[in-house]
């Protein structure tokens, strides 16, 4: 998805997204849904302050592996899970 968005950088999205494939299935619709629902109202600076907080997936690679760290997705889950539950 990043991929996807990032030509659009700081600017709004104004057009339709779309996996490599043709298409998301139902469950990906229903999760970018979600995400967009919570998440639609932050500006760019906003995502971005909330995704690099103290104790977020990327602070903690950041900190221990340096830039171009690739962020394990169990630590992803595992953190917005940990949201999500609160």
């Amino acid at each position: 998805m990043y991929h996807e968005v990032k030509r659009y950088g700081r600017n709004p999205v104004r057009a339709l997204l779309r996996s490599g494939d043709g298409g998301f299935d139902f469950q990906e619709n229903d999760l970018i849904k979600q995400v967009f629902d919570v998440y639609g109202k932050f500006s760019g600076i906003d995502l971005s302050m909330l995704t690099h907080a103290e104790g977020s997936p990327w602070h903690q690679i950041w900190h221990r592996e340096g830039m171009n760290a690739t962020i394990p997705n169990d630590l992803i889950e595992k953190h917005f899970v940990g949201l999500s539950n609160e």
